[in-house]
């Protein structure tokens, strides 16, 4: 964990740049600009395989119970509570209008999280889905007779979604980039179904890159989706 001095790069552009670089996927820094929360975030355009997307990095940064996990940590006190997904889904909800503006519908955009906290779930694959499209949900009927047991029928997508048919149609994918302990990085880039076909990621462009890819897998009435991991063609 790296927290940036006053003046300095977050470690999250940093390591993106990186990862760039050494897969030799060319990228350009947008001029910053002042974005519609009153802060000044930098953009990218990268191109792997000549193909343009739009790029945002947020860095997840320790607040206070972050601090009080590593330090129940070190005394040996396993645990962290919170809500799943919502460390990302508050970045989703801070940068998605930016986004949008810069990819203006027709450019595939794509947020790329980096974890700077101790908390490693917070960027884990259940974390990104409940962010993206909602907590786990049991429908259940109550029948009349409290005597009998309730009716199970089925398993959706429920409260506190961030993707959705009507919301953020215009963001591609959501990514994680991780560095590992020995400085090697990942990127694993989750497809957002939603997404509008436009904008939609290829999955071929980007494995070009060297990154690993994860769409929900196909509906199955009484089943929770999950991802599954694609290496080709289009995700979603």
């Amino acid at each position: 964990m790296l927290l940036a001095k006053r003046g300095e790069r977050p470690k999250s552009e940093l390591l993106f740049e990186r990862f760039c670089q050494e897969r030799g996927v060319k990228f350009e820094r947008i001029p910053v600009v002042l974005n519609v929360k009153g802060g000044w975030t930098p953009d990218w355009e990268a191109f792997p395989s000549g193909k343009r997307i739009v790029v945002e990095i947020a860095q997840l940064d320790p607040n206070k119970n972050d601090c009080r996990y590593s330090g129940d940590r070190s005394a040996g006190i396993i645990g962290a509570g919170g809500t799943i997904g919502q460390r990302i889904r508050q970045k989703i909800t801070d940068k998605a209008d930016q986004l949008k503006a810069r990819s203006a519908g027709v450019v595939p955009a794509m947020l790329v999280v980096y974890n700077n906290t101790e908390v490693r779930s917070y960027t884990s694959p259940e974390h990104v889905r409940a962010a993206m499209f909602g907590f786990d949900t049991y429908h259940i009927a109550v029948p009349a007779d409290p005597s009998k047991p309730g009716l199970l029928l089925d398993r959706k997508f429920g409260k506190r979604a961030r993707m959705t048919a009507e919301c953020n149609t215009s963001l591609s994918a959501l990514a994680v980039l991780e560095e590992g302990s020995a400085g090697d990085l990942t990127l694993r880039v989750y497809h957002n179904f939603y997404a509008t076909p436009k904008i939609k990621i290829n999955g071929a462009v980007l494995r070009l890159a060297d990154v690993e890819q994860y769409a929900l897998e196909q509906a199955i009435p009484g089943q929770f989706r999950k991802w599954v991991r694609i290496e080709h063609g289009l995700a979603g």
